[in-house]
């Protein structure tokens, strides 16, 4: 079932001001609070849990549907950017629109943009992303595999294999518009079951290539890493000009990449990071 929730959160202030006469007068104030994430969401509507189809506003008050997760990586909470399968995200793909899934987040090229729930081939546009990732409460970033398995109820938990997260600090990823293999500091990162934590990785990205890493190259660059089933010139959470059937985006035609701009929910927080109209 679609959810499509438009939250309007209207804070009332009363002013009350006193004259030498003794008259007092009452000003009526409203601030209106537009949820541009779904992290903004669950701050306005704390009950919120079920992960689905959510309505988000633009700079002009236009609405936006995301696709929102609230429970896979509590208190994580994460709007989905992107998602491919890998017969459209390979490099010499034949599917119709898989140039769009060849290009660094920081060129606009949405596809499917209105269609969240096409895991297989949806790409926000560059103004939705910019939206959600300067959004007060939106810190971080993370790439997963195979999240509509999840989405779908075929699976209990999302897996942390084949999975990676940082800070925005670390790596923007919506502005980085090419990447020779710069290290950058990953909060997390886990390929084929071996993991490193607060590690420096090498990414490559460009105007006709999307932003990834090529874990052949982990060993002799960065934090120099060793990652598990890694096969020559392996490419992982984009890219695909090489892919290894071991990485879980990859294993199948149908296996799926995902991202996700989102942050850390909480409820002490109230309404303060999300913005005022």
């Amino acid at each position: 079932m679609k959810l499509s929730l438009i939250f309007v959160a209207c804070l009332l202030v009363v002013l009350n001001i006193s004259y030498s006469t003794g008259t007092i007068i009452e000003i009526e104030t409203k601030v209106i609070y537009h949820p541009e994430s779904c992290l903004d969401i669950k701050y306005l509507r704390p009950d919120v849990e079920w992960n689905g189809f959510y309505t988000i506003y633009d700079k002009e008050d236009g609405l936006h549907t995301v696709y929102c997760d609230f429970n896979s990586e509590k208190p994580y909470v994460w709007t989905l950017i992107e998602s491919f399968s890998r017969k459209i995200g390979i490099f010499n793909s034949k599917e119709k629109g898989h140039s769009h899934f060849q290009r660094s987040f920081a060129y606009d090229y949405p596809y499917n943009e209105c269609r969240p729930d096409q895991f297989d081939a949806y790409r926000s546009s560059l103004a939705i992303r910019k939206l959600i990732a300067q959004s007060k409460t939106t810190t971080h970033w993370r790439a997963t595999c195979n999240f509509d398995q999840y989405a779908k109820g075929k699976v209990a938990q999302i897996s942390h294999d084949d999975y990676m997260r940082t800070s925005l600090c670390y790596l923007s990823a919506n502005t980085v518009t090419s990447s020779g293999g710069s290290c950058y500091k990953l909060e997390y990162i886990n390929i084929g079951g071996h993991s490193c934590s607060n590690c420096l990785q090498p990414f490559w990205t460009s105007s006709v290539l999307h932003l990834g890493i090529i874990s052949s190259q982990t060993t002799i660059r960065c934090s120099k890493m060793r990652f598990g089933h890694t096969i020559a010139n392996e490419y992982n959470w984009g890219g695909y000009r090489n892919y290894n059937e071991e990485f879980s985006c990859t294993a199948t035609p149908n296996s799926t990449t995902n991202w996700w701009f989102g942050g850390v929910y909480n409820p002490g927080d109230m309404l303060h990071n999300v913005k005022k109209v």
